[in-house]
């Protein structure tokens, strides 16, 4: 009788622990999708390391004019948007203000698939030397980054400090489009 009573207990302690060891595995499973959805909920930011080496890379080399857009209704990006222009314009960037035809952006594919950034250029086989900067500039800082041609309404504008005045896209101007997250 002790015998089997010895063997009731050993089989309940095995099998309490295998639950152990189930219950822990998920318990760990779930807190990293938890991390994960935690990092990519969290607002965007540039370190001071990171902005001190973005602005590095960007002050020795070709300038030109550029735009800073974000999809106008999502606030994470115009934000994060904000600081990357205050970074170009003390990299020697000039920066342009306009109204922009185009309020939002959506690309196909996964949000996490696609660039946080996207510079359109009038001819992306000839870029200009400044966007070329730009995009190896941001690489190098993990923030990843693609450069398309520039077609409709991201072209056109007008000039925030006279609404009067249309805007254009030639072939010096970068526009720079952080994308939303979602």
């Amino acid at each position: 009788m002790l015998l089997t009573f010895q063997y009731i207990n050993a089989n309940r302690n095995r099998e309490s622990a295998n639950s152990l060891r189930i219950l822990t595995t998920q318990k760990e499973a779930s807190d990293r999708r938890v991390e994960a959805l935690e990092r990519k909920t969290q607002p965007r930011a540039v370190t001071s390391s990171q902005r001190s080496r973005l602005i590095a890379s960007l002050s020795d080399g070709p300038k030109g004019p550029v735009i800073v857009l974000s999809d106008w209704m999502d606030m994470e990006a115009k934000t994060y948007a904000a600081t990357l222009e205050s970074i170009l314009r003390d990299a020697g960037f000039s920066i342009v203000s306009i109204w922009p035809e185009v309020l939002a952006m959506n690309l196909p594919g996964k949000s996490d698939e696609r660039p946080t950034v996207i510079l359109f250029v009038e001819d992306v086989q000839h870029p200009p030397a400044a966007a070329k900067l730009i995009e190896y500039g941001v690489q190098q800082n993990q923030i990843s980054t693609g450069m398309l041609s520039a077609q409709g309404d991201i072209t056109r504008g007008r000039l925030k400090d006279d609404a009067q005045t249309p805007w254009t896209l030639d072939g010096n101007t970068t526009v720079m489009w952080v994308m939303n997250r979602m």
